[in-house]
């Protein structure tokens, strides 16, 4: 009788064991879906350690709310005066796919960057860097003398992404912007997939 109680309390212990384990396997994955973004660097700067899809979550919602603040800060856009009022238009990453691309630029009230464009006026998106809850996003805005170039802070990740910082650079020390039109971008993927 005393080896059936011994059992008994074994499985017990067992049984809580287990559960505790079940609970922190499904507390885990839970935290994971929700907002767990790890290391992402683009342009990838192929050390193999971070990802850099920027098609992929949390590289779209950065984006948009780094532009989104950058409009709030820098009016203008193209046809605009020191004012705003411009038509917002968005210059994202090679790499972006064009359906991630249109998406963007809607959600945040602008549109993608088409042929004959030209920089100025131009919201660019450059360099990424996301570490678990915190971003950097580099960026060239529109200034009253040309294009500005901006490094956002941000964090997110479980919230929505925010910035929480800025430092303005001189002329040309985060180079010159990447040109990537939407046609561009379409035309590829249409080459690609035949």
């Amino acid at each position: 009788m005393m080896m059936h109680a011994r059992r008994t309390g074994l499985r017990a212990v067992l049984a809580r064991v287990a559960s505790l384990m079940l609970l922190g396997v499904v507390g885990t994955g839970c935290v994971g879906a929700g907002g767990c973004v790890g290391y992402n660097t683009y342009p990838d700067p192929g050390t193999g350690v971070a990802g850099s899809n920027l098609n992929l979550l949390p590289m779209g919602s950065i984006m948009e709310s780094a532009l989104g603040w950058a409009f709030e800060r820098y009016p203008g856009g193209i046809g605009g005066d020191e004012g705003g009022g411009g038509l917002r238009v968005v210059n994202l990453p090679l790499g972006v796919k064009a359906e991630t691309y249109r998406t963007i630029a809607e959600e945040v009230g602008a549109r993608p960057m088409r042929e004959g464009d030209g920089g100025e006026g131009v919201y660019h998106i450059g360099e990424i860097r996301v570490r678990g809850s915190r971003a950097q996003v580099d960026m060239h805005v529109p200034g009253d003398e040309g294009l500005v170039g901006v490094t956002v802070y941000m964090q997110g990740g479980l919230k929505p992404w925010r910035v929480t910082g800025r430092r303005e650079w001189g002329a040309g020390v985060l180079g010159e912007p990447r040109m990537n039109v939407i046609e561009q971008v379409e035309q590829a993927e249409a080459e690609g997939s035949e």
